[in-house]
């Protein structure tokens, strides 16, 4: 198996199809799944929200007025929850261990403190899992062939160049610029070549119109869908298509002229994760409003786990208004 590798290629970044067979094209989350998939390390997925509850519960056991993290943590835990979780996974994907020396600062001895209860009870960061990969490498092989990296190794965090040191052939991928150097096409290529190995550019280029670059316009997002099916339709050379918005509406054209489609989906306003942030929001406000917060704990997703909003949605949809008590039995419960 050859693997082309970068760091920018997870979901629709990837190269154009060909008729290949092992010979992927992937990111860090997708080469992470593949590593542990081939080494027996695979393991039930866990949203970053998720994780963000479980680290909020090992900052709260750990909670005392002179932890640094406290007064932010009184006020708003599921945030400084996160914004600490944050900290941990890149700590950890650059190479910490989880430990400090005696003479760290108070704040990193604090998150040290955390760490005994979080190295248990929190799911693993994509930095532990590279960590396990890497020690797993070392006993059992992978059958990788090749590695082919798209960024410069030195691009990439401590975890995930222990692991590509013990894959087979990783190698940093060659650009060359295939426009000649003096046509504007050339001189972009090489600007980008530049940029690509962090080099600064040197000024603008001059345009000129020798044809190997063209920048066209319409008025509609229509006009310029047909405009493409046509091209794609009279020349047959490769060219590359690069689409930011209405992908939906270049398929459906192209489709029209009986052309291959691109199957790029538009980003759909009905994502999960972007229903919960509506939600969130309106629950904050006073007086609160009940049918938002019962909307919010009904949802399937959310950063409180689900045994706890299916409790309180019960609760509120039963005695819907804010004050009274609330009877089962001989047990009064304030809600």
């Amino acid at each position: 198996m050859k693997i082309v590798f970068g760091l920018h290629l997870d979901g629709e970044h990837g190269w154009r199809p060909q008729n290949r067979l092992g010979m992927p094209v992937l990111g860090p989350l997708g080469f992470l799944n593949l590593l542990e998939t081939r080494l027996g390390l695979l393991r039930t997925e866990c949203i970053q929200a998720q994780r963000a509850t479980q680290y909020r519960e090992c900052l709260s056991r750990c909670d005392t007025p002179d932890r640094f993290y406290h007064g932010s943590f009184q006020i708003d835990p599921i945030g400084v929850s996160a914004t600490l979780l944050s900290w941990r996974d890149m700590w950890y994907l650059h190479g910490w261990s989880g430990t400090a020396p005696s003479v760290a600062g108070g704040r990193l001895a604090d998150l040290v403190a955390v760490e005994e209860i979080a190295h248990n009870l929190l799911f693993p960061s994509i930095g532990e899992r590279l960590a396990t990969v890497a020690e797993s490498l070392s006993k059992q092989e992978s059958k990788i062939e090749q590695v082919d990296l798209v960024d410069p190794i030195e691009t990439f965090p401590k975890r995930w160049r222990e692991v590509l040191e013990k894959l087979p052939g990783s190698s940093s991928r060659v650009y060359e610029a295939h426009g000649p150097e003096e046509a504007v096409l050339g001189k972009l290529q090489l600007a980008l070549k530049s940029a690509h190995e962090g080099k600064k550019a040197n000024g603008k280029i001059p345009w000129s119109n020798d044809g190997s670059l063209r920048v066209v316009r319409a008025e509609t997002g229509l006009l310029a869908a047909r405009w493409v099916a046509q091209m794609l339709t009279a020349h047959q050379q490769e060219i590359a298509i690069v689409v930011e918005q209405d992908r939906s509406l270049l398929d459906a054209t192209l489709d029209a002229a009986d052309v291959p489609r691109q199957g790029g989906p538009d980003a759909s306003p009905l994502v999960p994760a972007l229903q919960v942030l509506p939600l969130a929001l309106a629950i904050i406000w006073e007086p609160l409003d009940v049918y938002a917060l019962l909307e919010f704990l009904s949802h399937p997703i959310g950063p409180v786990p689900g045994y706890v909003r299916r409790r309180l949605a019960e609760v509120i949809a039963e005695n819907p208004g804010i004050g009274g008590p609330r009877r089962r039995g001989d047990h009064t419960i304030e809600v």
